[in-house]
């Protein structure tokens, strides 16, 4: 970046109401980090307003985790069989709700499962989540996941709005997905 950039850089930071941002990779270690300053960052919100900071957080590490488990994008570490996967996380605030968005790449076959995934959670109201999650909770992971299979519907549950997605092809074998849960 050229630093007569930065200024602007910054600028739109505070316009998009961004309260953190990173992109790279996502090592459990990284992990750790990110957490301990988001959870800095949001002793800031209003006292009454504790149980919104909860979700963020909760939200914030379901997409880390989703991205450290699932991204197509590996970066290995020098002189080491060692990889990790890579994304990107931003929290931030816009008019009265905060949000937290993430986004990383998936291989291409990928794309009509995840979608149909997530559209099902989002034909969902909050009673039927809150069925359909002690469900999963009682039933066998999918073959496919690294985790409960639960991630997109306890987002579901914590978010205060709608949440959306998006999925940009970049390749033969990629497509850049992104995820925005207001809270």
């Amino acid at each position: 970046m050229e630093l007569s950039k930065l200024n602007e850089f910054k600028d739109l930071i505070e316009k998009e109401g961004i309260l953190f941002c990173y992109s790279g990779p996502f090592s459990q270690g990284v992990i750790q980090e990110m957490a301990e300053t988001i959870k800095h960052r949001l002793e800031f919100i209003e006292e009454d307003k504790t149980s919104i900071g909860d979700r963020i957080f909760a939200v914030f590490i379901e997409q880390v985790q989703n991205i450290k488990r699932y991204s197509a994008e590996l970066q290995a570490k020098k002189n080491s069989d060692f990889e990790t996967r890579t994304g990107i996380v931003v929290i931030g605030q816009e008019k009265e709700r905060y949000y937290s968005i993430s986004g990383n790449l998936i291989e291409n076959d990928k794309v009509p499962g995840l979608k149909e995934k997530i559209d099902i959670v989002l034909s969902m109201n909050k009673e039927e989540l809150k069925k359909y999650y002690k469900e999963k909770l009682k039933s066998e992971p999918d073959l496919a996941s690294k985790g409960a299979g639960i991630g997109i519907i306890d987002m579901a549950r914590k978010s205060e709005g709608p949440i959306s997605y998006h999925f940009k092809k970049v390749n033969e074998n990629s497509t850049f997905f992104s995820l925005k849960v207001l809270i």
